[in-house]
């Protein structure tokens, strides 16, 4: 096992660590405290099935990073990507029906080789993001572009952006800019490690331009 490898399941050890450290411990209270109040007892409660579904949800994750870094091959198909980009915009509008999402496509007959299933999952994790870090209700532009040798999808929002000494290390497997926040937002710091590998997977890249106060720009180029 390498060093990355190491690192890895250091950090993962230590994510795991806390959130079953915080549900035991609360777990114990309740036990050994049978007397605790009514609204105590509720605050408690509260308290350790929102770790529950933090843990439920670093584990999905680190599953799932596992699966796409060790698949041998993707289910590649020629897709056109607009009615693709569309389809992520209706799941991300039903589960966030405030938020403006506005796509631009000049060539609608652009299509891309890709997993689908993948692809769509790093679309909608970016698309999340964006809304999850912006001010109500969340404006993303999303600008969609081709030629022969490539497709770019730009998602754009107007959120509170990413510091310059964060940027880049933002693709970094549990890396937060703001770990308080990720975590109140219920993130796990796996998300865009998720999208950089699953678009690396397709022989792709990823940027991110930000400011902070002004917004970021998280870039997919895919090869044709």
């Amino acid at each position: 096992m390498n060093d990355s490898n190491l690192d890895f399941f250091a950090v993962a050890s230590h994510e795991l660590r806390s959130p079953i450290a915080i549900i035991r411990g609360f777990a114990e209270l309740l036990q050994d405290q049978p007397s605790l109040n009514q609204e105590m007892v509720q605050d408690i409660s509260e308290k350790i099935f929102r770790n529950s579904l933090r843990l439920e949800k670093l584990v999905k994750s680190l599953l799932l990073l596992a699966d796409v870094e060790n698949s041998a091959s993707l289910s590649l198909q020629q897709a056109p990507i607009l009615p693709f980009i569309e389809h992520c915009k209706e799941i991300v509008l039903a589960k966030h029906p405030e938020a403006h999402i506005v796509i631009e496509c000049p060539d609608r007959k652009i299509t891309v080789e890709a997993d689908v299933d993948l692809l769509e999952l790093a679309i909608i994790n970016l698309l999340e993001n964006a809304i999850k870090y912006s001010p109500p209700p969340g404006k993303i532009n999303i600008c969609i572009s081709g030629s022969d040798a490539k497709t770019s999808i730009a998602i754009q929002d107007q959120g509170i952006g990413i510091a310059p000494e964060h940027v880049p290390h933002i693709f970094d497997r549990f890396y937060s800019a703001d770990k308080a926040l990720s975590r109140k937002l219920g993130g796990a710091g796996l998300g865009l490690s998720l999208v950089k590998t699953i678009v690396e997977k397709h022989g792709g890249s990823m940027a991110v331009q930000s400011k902070q106060g002004q917004g970021s720009v998280f870039t997919i180029v895919l090869p044709n």
